[in-house]
């Protein structure tokens, strides 16, 4: 079999089962599916497992998730993996941006929103040690396009598309007697979680409506102005400790 390079239209030969090729002028890496080929790149990690684990951490303790994650999460498991994403290149009003699909089933979806810029990206050797763990392809590209018109993304206006493995590292973790899912990117070190423990917002709006319900009733009930300032502030001593207790719990 025979293909021509999509960057420099070399003659490529491959075996009839292989879908990874190298072009041997400029190098460039090509994903073969079904006679269509895509560039083919792959993501280099920077951060190690405990570095990984660090910034998961962090994220524990950060504004998104409940009080107290970050000292009673337990991980129960970690692993490093390679996760391949379908990234598209769409012109819109002019101006280029990038788009990225899962290209095999999670139900992580907050991969949709990473940023993948071209100065990450490095072509994929076929052969390396790094195949080995590359996972295969299971959702072509083609659903994927489909994804973007539900994304409410016109498909006639993709410019490029390429196939990206992006290393993560994946940990599950007990909270509570749950278990969770989170993935740290190993090239930025931005964690992806879609479903995890977080802040309850109805504490905070039960805490709202009751101290407005509160403060409407001493205005009514204080016509002298200098009687319903009192006795604002000593109704907001109670509202100020339940807002500091709805804090501290969720």
């Amino acid at each position: 079999m025979e293909i021509k390079c999509p960057q420099c239209g070399a003659a490529i030969k491959m075996g009839q089962d292989e879908i990874f090729a190298s072009c041997g002028f400029c190098e460039a890496s090509i994903y073969v599916n079904k006679a269509v080929i895509y560039f083919h790149y792959w993501i280099k990690p920077t951060f190690e497992m405990e570095d990984a684990h660090l910034n998961l951490r962090r994220w524990m303790a950060g504004d998104q998730t409940i009080d107290g994650l970050q000292k009673n999460a337990v991980t129960k498991d970690e692993s490093f993996t390679y996760f391949p994403v379908w990234r598209f290149v769409v012109k819109i009003a002019g101006e280029e941006q990038i788009f990225v699909e899962p290209a095999i089933p999670t139900s992580i979806t907050e991969f949709r929103n990473l940023d993948l810029p071209a100065g990450l990206l490095s072509f994929a050797k076929p052969g390396k040690k790094e195949d080995e763990k590359l996972p295969d392809v299971e959702i072509d590209v083609n659903s994927a396009r489909e994804w973007l018109r539900e994304r409410e993304i016109d498909p006639r206006l993709v410019s490029s598309i390429s196939l990206v493995h992006i290393p993560v590292y994946r940990f599950t973790y007990e909270y509570e007697n749950c278990l969770y899912t989170a993935v740290v990117e190993a090239a930025t070190g931005n964690v992806i979680a879609n479903v995890y423990p977080n802040r309850r917002d109805t504490p905070f709006i039960i805490v709202t409506l009751l101290s407005a319900f509160l403060f409407f009733c001493v205005g009514m009930s204080c016509p002298n102005f200098s009687i319903r300032f009192l006795a604002m502030l000593i109704a907001a001593v109670p509202a100020g400790f339940a807002a500091f207790y709805v804090q501290k719990k969720y």
